[in-house]
């Protein structure tokens, strides 16, 4: 969850989701693997476990 409580998540099919406080969901990145677990660092960009790819950087 971020500051503004927004959460993040990832599916099956590689993307990466934003879901907002209002029950909006939007496509942030799509990492072309399996997201396993995402954290937000300090910088507020999403790090990203991907079974595939290893680990990312996502700027959301």
């Amino acid at each position: 969850m971020d500051a503004e409580g927004n959460v993040y998540t990832g599916v099956r099919d590689g993307r990466l989701l934003c879901l907002s406080p209002d029950g909006q969901a939007r496509v942030v990145a799509d990492t072309g693997g399996r997201p396993l677990g995402i954290e937000i660092d300090p910088a507020g960009d999403l790090v990203v476990c991907d079974a595939y790819r290893g680990l990312l950087r996502v700027d959301p």
